[in-house]
C-alpha cells in the first residue's frame, strides 16, 4: 500500500453484492429487544505485530481467535492464513505470494479472503456482513467481535494521550492505505469503540488505562465516517460443537 504509512497496512476494498445475502442484521435481536449499552469481549495474550508487511486482514482474523466468546487456546499463524487467503480473494495479482516468506507479503488482501480461508480450514461455518456502524455495534453488544476494514489516515498514526485515533484536520493528513482491525468493545452511552490493532503491544502503550496496549479508541463519529468511506465489517461464525451425552 502507500509508502506514507510508517506501519504495515494491507486491506484492499472489494465490494460484492452477494454480501447482502448474509447480513448481520438477520442474526441480531429484533428492533424491540433491549440491548446492553456497552460490551467489551475478553482478549487473550499480547497484540500481534504485522511489522511492515501488508497482512493486516490475516492478523485481524488471528486476533478474532484470541477473543471471546470462544477464546481458543491455540493461535492461528496470520502469515500462513494470509498465504491461503490470497488464493481465495478477489485478485490474481497476489496469488504468487502464496509461496513467499513472511517478510515479502506486500500486496494485501481483503477481509473476505481471510474468512474464506477460515472456512476452507473447516474452522467456521459461515460469515456475516455489515456496512453500517449500527449493525456492527449491535453485533458486538450481543454476539461477539467483528473484523472491520476501513481507510487508515496518517492522522491515526499518532493517537492522543487518551489512546484515541482521530481526525486532527478535516482531511486527516490524507489516506495512508486500507487497514483491517478487530472491533471488540463498544460503549453506546459514550459513543466510543475499542479496537485491536496489529502493530504489537508497544504501539499506543502507556496511554489511558481504558485503552489496552496495542489497541486504540475511536469515537462513533469518526468510525461512522470510515464506514461511509467504503468501510465494512465481517464476523466469522464458528461451527457449533455438539456435546454428546455419555452412554
Amino acid at each position: 500500500m502507500s509508502p506514507r504509512s510508517i506501519h504495515g497496512l494491507g486491506r484492499r476494498f472489494a465490494p460484492d453484492s452477494r454480501d447482502l445475502l448474509h447480513p448481520m442484521a438477520a442474526m441480531l435481536p429484533g428492533p424491540t429487544a433491549p440491548l446492553p449499552t456497552k460490551k467489551t469481549w475478553n482478549f487473550r495474550g499480547a497484540v500481534l505485530d504485522q511489522g511492515r508487511t501488508q497482512t493486516c486482514t490475516a492478523h485481524a482474523a488471528a486476533h478474532f481467535y484470541r477473543a471471546q466468546p470462544i477464546q481458543h487456546r491455540r493461535d492461528i499463524n496470520p502469515y500462513d492464513l494470509y498465504r491461503e487467503g490470497v488464493l481465495l480473494d478477489e485478485w490474481k495479482q497476489n496469488d504468487i505470494e502464496a509461496t513467499y516468506p513472511d517478510s515479502k507479503l506486500q500486496w494485501g488482501s481483503s477481509g473476505r479472503g481471510m474468512v474464506k480461508a477460515l472456512e476452507a480450514r473447516g474452522l467456521i461455518q459461515e460469515y456475516a456482513w455489515a456496512t453500517t456502524l449500527r449493525e456492527a455495534t449491535e453485533w458486538v453488544l450481543t454476539r461477539g467481535p467483528v473484523l472491520i476494514g476501513t481507510n487508515w489516515y496518517r492522522d491515526f498514526e499518532l493517537p492522543t494521550r487518551e489512546g484515541f485515533v482521530t481526525f486532527k484536520t478535516q482531511k486527516g493528513g490524507g489516506v495512508a492505505g486500507g487497514h483491517e482491525t478487530l472491533l471488540r468493545g463498544v460503549d453506546t452511552t459514550k459513543g466510543i469503540a475499542l479496537v485491536v490493532n496489529s502493530w504489537g503491544p508497544g504501539w499506543n502503550s502507556g496511554k489511558a488505562k481504558k485503552c489496552p496496549e496495542g489497541h486504540f479508541l475511536i469515537s462513533f463519529e469518526d468510525l461512522e465516517r470510515l464506514f461511509h468511506e467504503d468501510g465494512d465489517a465481517v464476523s466469522p461464525i464458528e461451527k457449533r460443537v455438539s456435546k454428546k451425552k455419555p452412554k
